[in-house]
């Protein structure tokens, strides 16, 4: 049986990914550093954690500043496993692609959760109480453009993925990834 020819859709999705998942791994890498070793910012993190609990102390900004050293854990372990699916996409390993389909799905659900984060925090409304009130109209009508926005670009972001998944799902993709007979 011939092979299927090798498309440029999964040589150019693997070199991006490729590149951002790296890209990831440092940031994310010197982002925990930061976190465990600057000061100023592993007292802040020490003081979410700490801090006394009860009715009415929890707050999205707590979840997120205490758990900060996870959340970056998270983020390099992701970026990580992102760059060994990419590297065997270019390779065209079958469980590479069935990986990255799967990461493309999470990355669906992460966007669509931090947003849903963000419209439960509110953190433009939260910011108006400082806002001398003569400046609070101008400064409240953003908070809608300021949502719509980035629900638009979530909006795209999810559908990207999306597309990546159901591309890579696709029977002539699928089938460059099937196992090589060896030469006799």
């Amino acid at each position: 049986m011939e092979q299927p020819r090798a498309t440029p859709f999964i040589n150019v999705l693997a070199w991006v990914f490729i590149l951002l998942a790296a890209g990831g791994v440092v940031m994310g890498l010197l982002q925990n550093l930061i976190i465990h070793f600057w000061p100023p910012l592993a007292d802040l993190v020490r003081q979410h954690q700490t801090a006394p609990t009860g009715a009415g102390v929890f707050s999205v900004q707590r979840l997120f500043v205490g758990n900060l050293p996870a959340i970056m854990f998270v983020n390099v372990l992701v970026s990580a496993v992102l760059l060994v699916a990419a590297v065997g996409l270019l390779r065209r390993l079958n469980w590479a692609r069935l990986l990255f389909i799967g990461l493309m799905l999470m990355g669906i659900v992460w966007a669509a959760g931090s947003f849903i984060l963000v419209i439960q925090a509110d953190p433009l409304s939260a910011a108006l109480q400082d806002v001398p009130p003569e400046y609070q109209p101008a400064m409240a009508g953003a908070r809608t453009p300021s949502l719509l926005a980035g629900g638009l670009f979530t909006l795209l972001f999810c559908g990207l993925l999306g597309w990546i998944a159901w591309r890579l799902s696709a029977q002539d993709v699928a089938r460059q990834f099937q196992r090589r007979a060896p030469k006799g």
